[in-house]
């Protein structure tokens, strides 16, 4: 039986890859969150190859759980049927769904020298709850991490100025033992939209730094994203077995910081006060994004229907609120909160955000 073939028709992992029942909404990311308040750092994309040889012989070729066997069955990830559509030069792939029902990677397979690839983007990698299973498991079925990115949270903008960072890359501090990488900056010429700046190439090494809260269109929000963007073709630095497997080394899993000061000098300075060794949940980055997206849902409720609502209660008084519920509201999530990982817990979160805003 082919790689591709045992991939469809498959049997049930057994042993390591079994996992217990998954909780509702988000979770610990062990190793990977920062004691102190303000600043959050963890994997932001994830693309593994893996010998289907390899995958056979852990009996991991089951679709319906190499999701699990991979990042854990708590994370709730459902690898979909195979589409028959060719990605990423592979002549076959499948879809990968939160328990949200949002895109948050791919696997293809069939070719490529008998492999499979595990693509986990950044909505995929929020409900990963423990990067070490990952490690693991990559590390039994001998993966190769061809790209790794690695996200880091600045919630207050203490440290991060986008536009700051934007002249001292013109000026070529980001420079190495070599020339300057090209950069380039994405200015919002104040219209509050955020702001992006690019250092490097993508395929290469790339940095990527932007107005994350702004993004989420909370014109206030002083948030900054800082993502690194590893590429395991052009990683240099192991030496023994880990160079010979080639790709990025297991170890940017559990120590992402680490990667993240080591890929520019300029990096290493401002982030070294933050002590992100400790264990906090990766609630805090859901949170955040469901404050931006709350406070911006409000601003635009405000301006789009604010005079009606004003003259509804002017109209029905106390009956208002009734009215509202029953030919008003209407079942499902605006879009500007799908996606955020918060799962059952976006209300309770969500009635966080606006309690605080009252106080």
């Amino acid at each position: 039986m082919s790689g591709a073939n045992s991939l469809i028709f498959g049997f049930t992992p057994v042993g390591v890859g079994k996992s217990p029942a998954e909780p509702v909404g988000p979770r610990t990311n062990r190793g990977q969150k920062s004691l102190r308040a303000g600043f959050a750092c963890g994997i932001d994309w994830l693309a593994v190859t893996i010998p289907m040889e390899r995958l056979e012989e852990c009996s991991a070729t089951n679709l319906d759980y190499l999701a699990s066997f991979l990042v854990g069955g708590s994370s709730g990830i459902r690898v979909m049927r195979p589409s028959g559509r060719r990605l990423n030069f592979y002549e076959n792939s499948c879809a990968m769904l939160d328990r949200e029902g949002e895109l948050v990677g791919h696997v293809c397979f069939g070719g490529n020298g008998d492999t499979l690839m595990f693509e986990l983007s950044g909505a995929g990698c929020r409900w990963v709850e423990s990067w070490s299973f990952v490690r693991r498991q990559l590390e039994i079925v001998q993966g190769r991490i061809s790209r790794c990115d690695v996200a880091l949270d600045d919630f207050d903008g203490a440290l991060l100025d986008v536009r700051a960072l934007a002249e001292r890359a013109k000026a070529g501090e980001f420079a190495g033992s070599g020339r300057p990488p090209r950069s380039r900056f994405l200015d919002d010429h104040g219209n509050n939209t955020g702001c992006t700046l690019y250092v490097g190439r993508k395929g290469h090494k790339e940095l990527c730094v932007y107005e994350k809260g702004k993004e989420l269109k909370d014109e206030g929000s002083p948030w900054v994203r800082c993502e690194q963007r590893f590429y395991g073709k052009h990683f240099r630095g192991e030496t023994g077995a880990e160079a010979e497997r080639g790709g990025l080394p297991f170890e940017i899993l559990t120590a992402p910081l680490r990667y993240l000061r080591g890929a520019h000098a300029l990096l290493a300075r401002l982030t070294a006060s933050i002590d992100l060794d400790g264990v906090v949940q990766s609630l805090k980055v859901v949170r955040a994004k469901v404050e931006a997206s709350g406070s911006a849902a409000v601003a635009w409720l405000r301006t789009q229907c604010g005079p009606m609502l004003g003259l509804l209660y002017l109209a029905l008084g106390d009956d208002t609120s009734v009215y509202i519920r029953k030919r008003v509201t209407r079942e499902g999530l605006p879009t500007r909160f799908r996606g955020l990982g918060a799962a059952d817990q976006l209300p309770q979160l969500l009635r966080a955000e606006l309690c605080r805003a009252l106080s």
